[in-house]
């Protein structure tokens, strides 16, 4: 799945970095990790185009770094973006797109896959970097 999203980012001009290692000894399901990625990378990938269509020149970028510390298994997923986040009342992500029953789920999924694992889901933003950090307890 990551090389097909490095193959997508790699034809929109988007530069894409990956050190992404699983481990399989944390008990984490493969289907589980596929959620939290597709939907992280989908949204990453986006937040570029619309970059893109705001600010031609500006950089755009993709980072997908994983490692473990302790019992925690941390994903984290940085991109460039416009600067606009759209935050519902409970402090989750909602699509920009018009049609929000079909779009702006990808966080709710993100953050249903963490809590499975008695971890978190949180995104930071700043100087038009979102930085997304999920969080995965040992099994």
């Amino acid at each position: 799945m990551l090389n097909g999203k490095y193959q997508q980012a790699k034809s929109l001009g988007i530069q894409f970095d990956s050190e992404f290692l699983f481990p399989s000894d944390y008990g984490i399901d493969v289907f589980d990790l596929s959620i939290i990625l597709n939907n992280a990378l989908n949204n990453a990938l986006e937040a570029c185009e619309v970059l893109s269509g705001s600010d031609p020149e500006a950089e755009r970028f993709i980072s997908v770094t994983s490692y473990c510390k302790n019992n925690m298994f941390l994903i984290e997923v940085k991109n460039s973006f416009d600067g606009t986040v759209c935050v519902t009342e409970d402090g989750g992500l909602k699509s920009r797109k018009q049609d929000t029953h079909r779009h702006g789920l990808g966080f709710q999924n993100i953050v249903r896959c963490a809590d499975k694992y008695l971890g978190s889901a949180d995104y930071t933003c700043c100087d038009r970097t979102f930085t997304l950090i999920v969080m995965l307890q040992k099994i």
